[in-house]
């Protein structure tokens, strides 16, 4: 299938993780290196997750190369995860839906749970595509990347897909590695 409706996450530009994201894992650089080395870390686990992921990519139009890139970002494939909750208990699953705005749908790990934060994730993709019509759906990745709590149904500015902050860049260039674990 051809993840088009909302760009290509293999075409958008990226200078991969940042120090602080690569610090999590005591690397001792940051960049593309430094992302593709957290996703071979996170590949194991991601494997659990694989056939949800590809279904649900599969039904939203959503390439499952993002959805893993966004698993592995936010939970570090569960890892990070203390009974499905992060961030000091304000978000749920995989793909941390912040409680404080969404209830939860489904178990942590669960597709019904993917599902959620990926129609959330759709929703914001439509709404930077209807205010920036003239950038390019890469463009408009990379502007939703700027506004990092989505999940949070707060998007940022999404002004300047030039711009984009460390979690646009952490998630593709992270995963392009997983286009190959959730092809």
């Amino acid at each position: 299938m051809m993840f088009t409706a909302y760009g290509d996450i293999n075409r958008v530009e990226t200078s991969g993780a940042s120090k602080e994201t690569s610090q999590q894992d005591r690397l001792g650089y940051s960049g593309v290196r430094a992302s593709e080395t957290m996703a071979q870390m996170d590949s194991e686990r991601m494997n659990n997750y694989k056939f949800k992921i590809n279904r649900v990519g599969n039904q939203s139009g959503i390439d499952p190369a993002l959805i893993a890139a966004i698993i592995s970002r936010e939970s570090r494939a569960g890892n990070a995860l203390t009974d499905g909750q992060g961030d000091h208990g304000n978000a749920w699953g995989l793909m941390q839906v912040d409680i404080r705005y969404h209830r939860k749908e489904g178990d942590w790990d669960s597709e019904e749970h993917l599902r959620q934060a990926t129609g959330i994730l759709v929703h914001f993709i439509e709404r930077i595509q209807k205010k920036f019509p003239n950038w390019s759906r890469e463009q408009q990745l990379k502007g939703l990347a700027e506004g990092e709590d989505w999940l949070k149904g707060k998007p940022g500015s999404g002004t300047n897909h030039q711009a984009a902050g460390s979690r646009g860049p952490d998630v593709k260039r992270t995963f392009l590695f997983l286009v190959i674990a959730c092809p």
